[in-house]
């Protein structure tokens, strides 16, 4: 099956199982899939409708300080996709509102197509357009407009992605087996400096220019016309990748051709020339080009990693490149004859073991931070202290070499067995919740905080019988207390007239639970009914 009609199965799976027509599908397939949001806090993202304004969805990056709003085109016809353009512009407009005290805002249409040379440039077209809007309202931040096409998500799933460039070189460069070490003309990126390809498998894209940054820091480096001479010895360089190169005289051709460290310095220059025009002379970068074949994204991943260990910065992407999840993915399969599926492009059925779910999971019971788990997902990968407590590698380490079959499987179900509570209360939540149900469907955001409240009716049971008698006994546990629990938590919230899921979203729900619902009488009645299961 080609990538379009493995996308176009997954859009019908997820329209079947939730109600929704595949172009709605769409946009929840994406948000969760590749924005790497829960399916909760994806649905509170999800405005698309027939007076949506302009907005498919919007989604605020409180980490970035960056709106994000998006148009969705389930559509393979080009000339449908490029409304998208003025819908996005209308979208804009319509959030303006929610502009002030934020740094940056992405414009991004997502499609089944494949963008031609001519949408290409009537996008740059738009977002000059755009730029110009803001600063005439006296908005001062950055803005990009984003496609994501089919060879987009072709980039993501199976294959590196880059430009083709012709670059020039100062004097002689060294070709060492697969890569190029050298001083680069960055100057001669400037023609390929917006097109998404050059930064493909870039962590951090371009953050701006602010006070005090590294941005600025170049900048003052390159009005000097002495040190602009020198510049690189100043600067670090910059680290990209190829699928293949050529030569030519002093000028090297490039194929697929994307910089994954160095986005900022790059940027930084290209943006001065355009401001500077009368410089013509080459501002040279040192710069290492490693070739690599187009299918090697685990290798690509682990070259991007390693070349940006000077920022604390972590995907779930490059955390798929821990070997803590190869040996997963086998004891899951031989032990539990689950699949676990931890890298984009692996194809997920229903029950199949998600490595961001398991995580949230993990995160929401036994860290007990269920808000994190909700609308924070993200750090769960970028923030050591939560990704170590889900994969701790010295544990695992010492479980591979020891190979104990028993505490191999405690390990798992520890974690197997919230993962299950949250995707049977997510199932039960969607059943229960919704215009033809007495409940709000804003509910179904507090899927994380019944997994934690779970841990709390659970533990005592835990520690008695241990994991696995408990995880055996859990379809009988849930089948006799979802229901209960979930109407305890929709009354307890309705009473309080908690703002529903902004309260999930900070530690303020978690709180007022803590104070007044784990202890009350009916919540312990609960504990003492599951504790004679």
């Amino acid at each position: 099956m080609n990538l379009l009609n493995e996308i176009k199965s997954e859009i019908r799976e997820i329209a079947a199982e939730r109600s929704l027509t595949e172009d709605r599908a769409f946009g929840f397939w994406f948000m969760e899939k590749y924005e790497d949001l829960s399916p909760e806090d994806a649905e509170e993202t999800i405005v698309d409708g027939p007076w949506d304004g302009g907005r498919d969805a919007v989604y605020l990056d409180e980490e970035n300080q960056t709106l994000k709003i998006y148009q969705f085109k389930y559509s393979e016809n080009l000339s449908y996709v490029r409304r998208a353009l003025t819908d996005l512009q209308n979208g804009l407009i319509n959030e303006s509102a929610a502009l002030h005290g934020i740094e940056a805002v992405d414009l991004i249409i997502v499609t089944i197509a494949s963008m031609d040379p001519e949408l290409h440039e009537e996008a740059e077209r738009v977002i000059k357009s755009v730029k110009k809007w803001l600063k005439k309202h006296e908005y001062n931040i950055e803005s990009r407009l984003e496609i994501i096409d089919l060879r987009r998500f072709q980039e993501l799933s199976e294959r590196l992605y880059g430009v083709d460039a012709k670059l020039g070189w100062k004097s002689k460069y060294v070709i060492e087996k697969k890569a190029v070490i050298g001083l680069l003309n960055a100057a001669g990126l400037k023609s390929v400096i917006d097109r998404d390809e050059l930064f493909s498998f870039n962590i951090r894209r371009f953050l701006g220019m602010r006070k005090g940054s590294v941005s600025s820091k170049i900048v003052n480096t390159l009005n000097d016309e002495d040190l602009r001479k020198s510049f690189w010895i100043l600067n670090n360089g910059i680290v990209c990748l190829c699928t293949d190169f050529s030569e030519k005289d002093d000028s090297m051709f490039f194929k697929d051709f994307t910089i994954v460290n160095g986005a900022q310095t790059v940027n930084t220059i290209i943006n001065y020339l355009k401001e500077n025009p009368t410089i013509e002379e080459p501002i040279w970068v040192v710069a290492k080009v490693l070739k690599i074949m187009e299918t090697e994204l685990d290798w690509a991943a682990r070259i991007t990693e390693s070349s940006n260990t000077q920022t604390p910065t972590s995907t779930r992407d490059l955390k798929a490149v821990d070997l803590s999840h190869r040996w997963i993915e086998i004891i899951l399969r031989d032990e539990f004859r689950l699949k676990y599926v931890y890298k984009r492009g692996q194809k997920a059925q229903k029950d199949n073991i998600k490595m961001k779910d398991l995580a949230q999971s993990y995160i929401s019971s036994w860290s007990e931070l269920p808000n994190v788990a909700f609308s924070r997902p993200g750090q769960i990968f970028a923030q050591n202290a939560y990704y170590d407590a889900v994969f701790p590698s010295d544990e695992i380490r010492e479980l591979k070499q020891r190979g104990e079959t028993s505490k191999i499987r405690e390990f798992m179900l520890k974690r197997l067995i919230f993962w299950k509570i949250t995707l049977k209360t997510r199932e039960f939540l969607r059943n229960c919740t919704g215009e033809e149900t007495e409940y709000d469907k804003k509910f179904r955001s507090t899927t994380y905080h019944m997994t934690w409240l779970y841990k709390k009716l659970l533990e005592e049971k835990i520690d008695r019988e241990g994991v696995s008698n408990v995880y055996d006994k859990l379809d009988i546990i849930l089948g006799r207390t979802l229901e209960k629990l979930f109407t305890k938590l929709y009354d307890f919230f309705a009473f309080r007239e908690a703002i529903i899921p902004r309260d999930l979203k900070s530690t303020k729900a978690k709180d007022d639970l803590v104070a007044s619902f784990i202890s009350n009488p009916s919540f312990q009645d609960m504990k003492k009914m599951i504790n004679a299961v």
